[in-house]
């Protein structure tokens, strides 16, 4: 996922897959055993709230509440559930908050032929509902600089901390009886029992409390005792644990880690995963102008790459490099300590068109498992024309499969533009599909270390007739058999905003 993306993971009932909404707003789910992220809805996703059972998960999208099948893929947009704020699920219904106050879909759940019922009102036209809880006994409602517990049954509601307060609401207690709120943990007259690190907190099933900081993750038990310092770095956010404790998830440099419960197997990051991370803050720095922090990310190799007439380290001038995303990454699958990225770097000179980008192919090598990555070599793209046609912005590639997505709808019949070479540049075997903006080759047998070429030709359109602006060639590497190391978390920010 690109950095600074709102991902608001959500966890499967079994703890084995991952929900979460990636910087295009598309919602996706991906194993936490490892393999490919798969789209669920394509764009436009906030508020993803998974049901008890596993089997729906409701989100908004385009200000309109929606449920979506997990086994039959259908889709249902709930009555009265427009411009909703806050959702959860309590057993078979679907709780959520709007402007006007809480409500709930009938016994039947979203559906089920009943309409919507109101729960609660809102306190204060002037405010808004932020939460509501596990239990659906209780939401979080903010006023002014506070925030207010309001009663769904009763409509009584508790003001939080003192009246001037920052009316930061946290998170839940997996049984709805307490809440948090500000750095402390209160019950639901609003007595203070506990207080907590400053960050981003998520409390478990077995009643530990991880805290995410801006430089470390802390786990606490929950009366406020127990601290203990898990890891230290960068800024960890949006913890969120697994429904059987044994799992977390977190945000960190741009990108979703999965860590074993403190006292038990701790996975390790994958190869991907921990270059991912040196790629996230090498093009952090770059884009910050921090020249001394993009080269501490850098081997000999690679600093000589940077130097004298090669590629700039920092773009300067009129080039106005604005954002970058990831476009593919895969390990070498002759040398485990070999890793490749290819980033798109975006730039626009004066206002806030975008006008062209450029690709950077980057090498990434250490000497052991132990080592940390640096980056050894770049290969640079050509600087290109943002057109106002379809252009990649994720390719994913395992032995048999490989998706490349675009910024925008395809006309299908102009697929056949998406082609896939073998070295020769012969057109590589296999079925051609297409569903949500993505072109899929399945049926393949790719060859470990073997070069392969995607080629876009300028005949593909998307729906508004509008053609790809010039052909784009992106060289692969057929990947090893161990997929897990080619899954592409990074996605783009949104779409360019194309000039003439």
């Amino acid at each position: 996922m690109a950095p600074g993306a709102d991902y608001s993971p959500q966890w499967s009932a079994d703890s084995t897959t991952l929900y979460f909404v990636n910087a295009a707003g598309a919602l996706q789910s991906v194993p936490v055993a490892g393999g490919q992220p798969h789209t669920l809805v394509p764009d436009g996703v906030s508020n993803p709230a998974l049901s008890s059972g596993g089997d729906r998960i409701a989100y908004i999208r385009a200000g309109r509440l929606q449920v979506l099948s997990l086994s039959g893929g259908q889709t249902i947009s709930v009555a009265g559930g427009d411009s909703a704020t806050a959702l959860v699920w309590v057993k078979n219904r679907l709780f959520w908050a709007g402007p006007s106050g809480v409500f709930a879909t009938g016994p039947g759940g979203p559906g089920g032929g009943v309409g919507p019922v109101k729960l609660a009102s809102s306190p204060d036209p002037s405010g808004s509902f932020v939460s509501i809880a596990p239990d659906g006994a209780h939401a979080a409602f903010r006023s002014g600089g506070a925030i207010l517990l309001v009663d769904v049954a009763t409509g009584a509601t508790t003001r939080l901390g003192l009246a001037a307060g920052s009316g930061n609401f946290q998170g839940w207690s997996p049984d709805g009886t307490r809440i948090m709120h500000d750095g402390v943990i209160a019950d639901m007259n609003g007595q203070t029992l506990a207080r907590l690190p400053a960050g981003d907190p998520s409390w478990s099933l077995s009643g530990q409390i991880i805290v995410g900081t801006d430089s470390s993750l802390i786990e606490v038990n929950s009366d406020g005792s127990g601290r203990q310092q898990l890891a230290t770095g960068s800024a960890f956010k949006q913890p969120a644990w697994a429904p059987d404790s044994s799992t977390f998830v977190f945000v960190r440099g741009g990108f979703l880690w999965v860590a074993g419960a403190p006292g038990g197997s701790q996975p390790q990051p994958s190869a991907i995963d921990q270059a991912a991370a040196v790629v996230a803050a090498f093009m952090q720095a770059r884009l910050d102008g921090n020249i001394e922090k993009a080269r501490s990310f850098l081997d000999d190799n690679g600093k000589a790459t940077y130097a004298g007439s090669g590629p700039a380290l920092i773009p300067r001038g009129d080039a106005g490099f604005r954002r970058y995303y990831i476009l593919s990454s895969e390990v070498d699958p002759t040398s485990p300590n070999t890793v490749r990225f290819v980033v798109r770097l975006i730039f626009g000179r004066g206002g806030p068109i975008e006008r062209t980008l450029s690709e950077e192919t980057l090498i990434l090598k250490r000497a052991s498992a132990n080592d940390p990555f640096l980056i050894d070599r770049v290969i640079v793209g050509p600087v290109r024309d943002l057109g106002r046609g379809p252009v990649v912005v994720a390719v994913r590639i395992t032995p048999s499969r490989v998706e490349v997505t675009f910024d925008s709808d395809l006309r299908p019949a102009t697929i056949a533009g998406v082609v896939l070479q073998d070295g020769q540049g012969s057109p590589v075997g296999g079925s051609v599909s297409y569903s949500d903006r993505t072109v899929i080759f399945s049926g393949l047998q790719l060859a470990a270390g073997a070069p392969y070429r995607l080629v876009v030709l300028p005949t593909v359109q998307d729906v508004g007739n509008r053609n790809v602006i010039s052909e784009y060639d992106l060289d692969l590497v057929g990947p090893g058999a161990d997929t897990q190391s080619q899954v592409i978390i990074a996605t783009p920010s949104p779409s360019p905003n194309a000039g003439g």
